[in-house]
């Protein structure tokens, strides 16, 4: 009998709805359908609160008998902990991963660690996009569709690209993306295009 059998077997013999352990736990009686049915089991964290909602030992929630060997019973919780950590491990790793990235990569990813690295500023021909440039930039194509096509100057900024738009060749964008680099190279402090 696995972990979910057995807290099926014993959540019923208590009289207890899936819902009601379910919040005694922490989590949501959806949970504990699919502890039931085998398709998930419950991290290794919620063992002993699950243990204690149902009013029994951890043997009796492994389906553990108790032996003259403890060794035999003891290696048998490490192996269903372990397998418990293997199955659910790999899915927590990758949250986290996922959890952090989106945070950080935002914050870090145009960042620039020295404080006395020249930037340009550059003010847009519209002259509401203002952004600093740190020697880095393309030209991006807004719209093929259209016709003409519209291009811009595509800028790394804390945050994402900013965008100097207005140009309707790709070669203006690029004239203006060049006259952006030689003014950072001349270490000028702003340019207005």
């Amino acid at each position: 009998m696995n972990i979910g059998e057995q807290i099926a077997k014993y959540r019923k013999e208590k009289h207890l709805t899936q819902e009601r352990l379910g919040e005694a736990v922490g989590v949501t009686n959806r949970t504990v359908s699919k502890w039931e049915a085998g398709v998930s089991s419950p991290g290794v964290d919620l063992i002993p609160p699950i243990a204690c909602a149902l009013g029994i030992t951890l043997e009796q929630l492994f389906g553990i008998e108790k032996t003259s060997e403890n060794t035999d019973y003891m290696q048998k919780i490490k192996e269903i902990i372990s397998s418990s950590i293997e199955e659910s491990l790999p899915a927590i790793i990758e949250d986290a991963l996922d959890d952090a990235l989106s945070e950080l990569l935002p914050k870090y990813l145009y960042a620039h660690n020295n404080k006395d690295e020249h930037s340009l500023l550059v003010i847009g021909r519209d002259k509401t996009t203002v952004v600093r440039f740190y020697g880095e930039g393309r030209v991006t194509c807004m719209s093929r569709i259209s016709n003409p096509p519209m291009f811009a100057v595509s800028i790394p900024a804390q945050g994402g690209d900013k965008l100097l738009m207005g140009y309707t060749t790709q070669e203006s964008a690029a004239e203006a993306l060049q006259s952006i680099f030689k003014a950072y190279t001349a270490k000028m402090e702003k340019i207005e295009l």
